[in-house]
């Protein structure tokens, strides 16, 4: 599951074909689309959530984490989920084993994966880490100060 999420990932932002005229965006930022979820470059989200106004929710995961394969399957795949994500968020991912992956590890000290971190337009940010239910994933982000 995860290989197909990298791999169509890699495939949107290599043709930039891509994007859906109904969200607010700038012209030159178009998300890739997974299973209704609109997912970002972390720099272009960075961008996005200041013109918006909306936190950037970030998505750590690494490679052969079994717990990361369950929550994109149950929990970021959930028609609810993907709603209130879209809503409200900027959402965008990043593979903690790829190049540069050391510097999120850093910034936002983490110690494994599954994590997310929620990043406000004014910079300040919380980081959630281990597998959260989709219940629970729907609690955190909707006690947000958005």
């Amino acid at each position: 599951m995860k290989y197909f999420f990298i791999s169509l990932a890699f495939l949107a932002f290599s043709i930039g074909s891509f994007g859906d005229s109904t969200t607010k965006n700038s012209s030159n930022i178009t998300p890739t689309i997974w299973h209704g979820l609109y997912i970002y470059y972390y720099n272009q989200a960075k961008e996005l959530s200041r013109k918006e106004h909306k936190p950037v929710l970030l998505y750590f995961y690494g490679n052969d984490c079994t717990y990361c394969d369950l929550f994109d399957q149950y929990v970021l795949q959930k028609p609810d989920v993907v709603e209130f994500v879209n809503k409200h968020f900027i959402f965008s991912s990043v593979n903690v084993d790829d190049a540069g992956g050391n510097k999120f590890i850093r910034k936002f000290r983490l110690f494994g994966t599954p994590a997310f971190a929620v990043i406000y337009p004014n910079g300040h940010f919380k980081v959630y880490q281990g597998y959260k239910t989709k219940e629970q994933f729907l609690y955190i982000l909707s006690k947000l100060d958005r």
